[in-house]
């Protein structure tokens, strides 16, 4: 082999090198950020609950309020 397909060659290699590397840190990357969010599916279904229930607590104290026997108020 003459010097420059010696040449070619080893920046062939030196191409292919990097482009792995920036494969592997971006697939690093992509699972980093998958298992952080995979870590929070709980605390966001707790939260959701708990909203709920909040929610459904409110509405029942407005049912209990509405069925109050008052004849004076009026509804609006």
């Amino acid at each position: 082999m003459i010097t420059l397909q010696l040449f070619a060659a080893g920046a062939i290699g030196g191409f292919a090198a990097f482009l792995s590397l920036g494969a592997v840190v971006l697939l690093a990357v992509a699972a980093m950020c998958t298992w952080e969010r995979l870590r929070e599916i709980p605390e966001a279904w707790r939260n959701r609950r708990a909203v709920l229930r909040a929610r459904r607590a409110d509405f029942d104290h407005c049912r209990a309020i509405d069925a109050l026997p008052t004849v004076e108020h009026p509804r609006e």
